[in-house]
């Protein structure tokens, strides 16, 4: 049971140093497309606001089993989708206004889970 626990909040430590670095690598994206887009700024302050909640809310998960399964299950989609994004954002700024809509769509469920 421990192990398990344990096992649980390293990964989302690990998630958290994840997200982290997408946020860095958005932020240096930010400066080249500043005059072409305004999405990018909205999507770094959506994932700050979503950094913000979920390390507030990683002192409670360690009691609460079922609610860190769906917040890790949420934030295993996230990365996903991040990650299988991440090729196509060098060039398109398309992929900007995808993000902005897949983060804005699984904001809502951490919000509720709250």
């Amino acid at each position: 049971m421990f192990s398990l626990m344990y096992n649980k909040v390293r990964l989302l430590s690990e998630t958290l140093v994840t997200l982290a670095t997408r946020k860095w690598r958005l932020i240096s994206m930010c400066s080249h497309m500043h005059n072409k887009c305004a999405f990018p700024c909205e999507t770094i302050a959506t994932l700050s606001t979503l950094k913000w909640r979920l390390t507030s809310m990683s002192s409670l998960m360690i009691n609460k089993c079922g609610f860190l399964s769906k917040t890790l299950a949420t934030m295993a989609t996230l990365i996903w989708q991040l990650t299988s994004m991440c090729s196509i954002m060098h060039s398109k700024v398309g992929f900007i206004c995808k993000t902005f809509v897949t983060l804005a769509t699984l904001k809502w469920p951490l919000t509720t889970m709250r």
